[in-house]
């Protein structure tokens, strides 16, 4: 849980544990075939659906988004954290790398609410494959009648397990799957990121 809505700010990170989801062909798979994390009726709305920050080749940042308050609370719980470090930015837009001290201006916008895909910008930004960013999403605010039978049962504990983090280059294009970490008693998801499309919390149909 956390104060403020929005953080721009240095981090120390832990070691990552759990379970580890495998990366999908090279077909990828269309919208209708995932089942996208999805929220509630009653559900606190986000804070904001768009966040910037400066990212730096000599310097670790990161961008929070957080849900507001639930009626009656005081703290905001968070749903997505993306994190550049030193070191992680390759490549611009144009296919020119970075110099030495350099920096660029990152845009995170949630631009499905209903299925909360992500949007990151600018559109071909590239970062280093033995650093790339990285990628937390937090899905306790999320509707966990996964399979939208009526309950929460063992059957949704089952396809929690199949949920991690997917990619899309451009609207309407094939969907394709992260490696990611899942930490389920915490109710989050980490991956790697290695370029700018849409991202989704979803498993496979």
């Amino acid at each position: 849980m956390f104060r403020s809505a929005l953080w721009v700010l240095l981090v120390a990170v832990g070691p990552l544990s759990l379970a580890c989801n495998e990366a999908t062909g090279p077909d990828g798979l269309s919208t209708d075939e995932l089942a996208f994390l999805q929220l509630p009726p009653g559900a606190p709305p986000l804070v904001v659906q768009t966040a910037s920050f400066w990212a730096r080749t000599d310097d670790n940042r990161e961008v929070r988004m957080s849900f507001r308050p639930r009626p009656g609370e005081s703290d905001s719980s968070e749903f997505l954290r993306f994190r550049v470090d030193e070191g992680s930015l390759a490549r611009r837009p144009n296919g020119s790398a970075f110099a030495a001290v350099d920096s660029i201006l990152i845009t995170v916008t949630v631009v499905d609410l209903q299925r909360l895909i992500v949007d990151f910008q600018p559109s071909g930004l590239r970062f280093s494959q033995s650093r790339p960013a990285r990628l937390k999403i937090e899905y306790e605010n999320a509707d966990h009648d996964f399979d939208d039978d009526g309950d929460v049962d063992p059957d949704d504990e089952v396809l929690e397990q199949r949920f991690s983090i997917w990619r899309q280059e451009t609207g309407g294009a094939p969907w394709f799957e992260l490696g990611t970490v899942r930490r389920e008693e915490l109710d989050e998801i980490e991956g790697d990121i290695f370029g700018f499309t849409n991202h989704a919390l979803a498993y496979r149909r």
